[in-house]
């Protein structure tokens, strides 16, 4: 603590980073308030590749492992929307499904969906 009021660069430094998490927070309530479902899984799909799958993969197909439960959580939706929204996602083929993996088939379609 006393680094922190002695050297004011740190400080600083703190202050920036919890004021862009707060932002970060912000904008993602309100993504979560006034986005439709379909919008936020497509975002949500997008995003959880850009984090979590591997980066070695061939750009399409990428498995994307996750329970329906933890994509409705990560959505903000019912895990019925969620389903409902993977289903149509299906049927337009960005996504196809197999057990519980979701197989991104066209990151551009999911792009698009998510405008």
């Amino acid at each position: 603590m006393t680094l922190f009021y002695r050297n004011q660069e740190v400080a600083d430094h703190l202050l920036h980073l919890l004021t862009s998490e707060i932002a970060d927070y912000k904008q993602r309530l309100l993504e979560l308030a006034y986005q439709t479902v379909r919008k936020r899984v497509a975002d949500a799909l997008l995003a959880y590749q850009r984090k979590f799958v591997e980066k070695d993969l061939p750009v399409e197909p990428r498995i994307i492992r996750l329970s329906r439960e933890n994509w409705s959580h990560l959505v903000g939706a019912s895990i019925e929307s969620v389903i409902r929204t993977l289903s149509d996602f299906k049927n337009e083929c960005p996504v196809s499904m197999h057990n519980s993996d979701i197989i991104s088939l066209s990151t551009e379609k999911l792009v698009l969906l998510k405008h």
